[in-house]
């Protein structure tokens, strides 16, 4: 019985040392930004919610998007406004601007640095006029917990929940080998935010 506790024991410490999958970070010089992000968007009657896990090294970006019961909707790389979308499980991908993934998503003229500057408190930079944007700070630290993002017929709301740094960069995405290339449209008809 303590033979089999000690090796359960010994198991158990090295699987928790291993790499987590989905931490796509990399040993490198820099530091990374990673938040965790909950977000409800309100279009016309409908609300669409899930969750955003987001990493940003400055140079490049790895979002993961996640629906209302923790699935993963698709995964994003992001660097220099092209936009990579990849949908794992069909072996689908996309690649184009991040606005116009967000316009075809939900009718929002959002470009990747506008959305980088509001959680790097330079919201005031954003020099579009289409976009509104109100931040609530920690009182402490002045970083932004959440985030209102209006434009004429829709609301983006965003709450932080966790925001950290850690050492390292932003992995390079996979290999598109194996992937089949899809209209954008094609790829988010099949995607649900549960819809209210």
């Amino acid at each position: 019985m303590k033979k089999n506790s000690a090796l359960c024991l010994l198991l158990f410490t090295f699987w928790s040392c291993l790499p987590k999958p989905g931490a796509k970070i990399v040993p490198g010089a820099g530091l990374t930004d990673v938040y965790s992000i909950r977000f409800t968007v309100f279009q016309g009657n409908e609300k669409q919610s899930g969750r955003l896990h987001w990493q940003d090294d400055g140079n490049r970006a790895r979002l993961v998007v996640f629906g209302p019961l923790n699935q993963v909707v698709f995964e994003l790389f992001v660097q220099d406004e092209v936009t990579l979308l990849m949908e794992r499980s069909r072996r689908e991908f996309w690649q184009g601007s991040f606005q116009s993934l967000l316009s075809d998503l939900w009718a929002m003229e959002l470009s990747y640095e506008e959305l980088r500057a509001i959680f790097n408190n330079r919201e005031k930079t954003i020099d579009n006029t289409n976009l509104r944007v109100e931040c609530r700070r920690d009182a402490h630290n002045g970083e932004v917990v959440s985030a209102l993002v209006k434009s004429d017929d829709v609301t983006l709301q965003m709450l932080v929940t966790r925001r950290q740094k850690r050492p390292g960069n932003v992995a390079s995405p996979p290999g598109l080998r194996d992937y089949f290339r899809r209209d954008l449209a094609e790829i988010i008809s099949r995607k649900d935010f549960t819809h209210d």
